[in-house]
């Protein structure tokens, strides 16, 4: 399967996003998820978690996520109270700018977690906002870029000999 968004630019202020999780579990074991907009944007991505309306879960087991301009996955965090959790523990997250933003889009503390394991592969880089109730918790994977910020207590990132990075006990 397959699913792609190409939008043009109508302006800043509005998502354009491949798919918009504004609550619920969305589970991606396989295919492309993928936003084609040729312009870089902080709107254009493929896949928005927004908890603003309610829990919001995001599992990535296989497949792409994949937004070559712009970011792979925004996890919006936009409740003290819902939580918003991305969890990838296999497949690829790309984006062009930023692979996964945790946002803090305001003066709060809202709650997040992104989970990172396993066969994990990441390519761009790792983005948090500022919140105390955000978790980290990177174990495994491969990533393009160093996530030492992002590992769970007792994991190091390391550079490994292809010059990507893995996460280790």
């Amino acid at each position: 399967i397959s699913v792609s968004y190409g939008g043009s630019s109508f302006g800043y202020g509005i998502g354009l996003y491949t798919i918009s999780n504004e609550g619920g579990v969305l589970n991606i074991e396989g295919g492309i998820i993928e936003n084609t907009a040729t312009v870089a944007t902080s709107m254009y991505d493929a896949i928005d978690n927004n908890s603003t309306l309610g829990e919001t879960v995001l599992n990535i087991s296989g497949g792409e996520v994949k937004c070559a301009q712009y970011i792979g996955v925004r996890q919006f965090a936009n409740s003290t109270t819902k939580d918003n959790i991305v969890n990838v523990t296999g497949g690829k997250v790309l984006g062009g700018n930023t692979s996964i933003w945790m946002q803090n889009p305001g003066s709060n503390q809202p709650k997040a977690t992104i989970a990172i394991s396993e066969d994990a592969n990441i390519e761009g880089r790792l983005l948090a906002g500022e919140s105390e109730e955000f978790v980290f918790a990177v174990t495994g994977g491969t990533f393009t870029t160093d996530v030492t910020d992002f590992c769970a207590p007792g994991y190091v990132c390391k550079q490994n000999t292809d010059g990507t990075y893995g996460v280790f006990l």
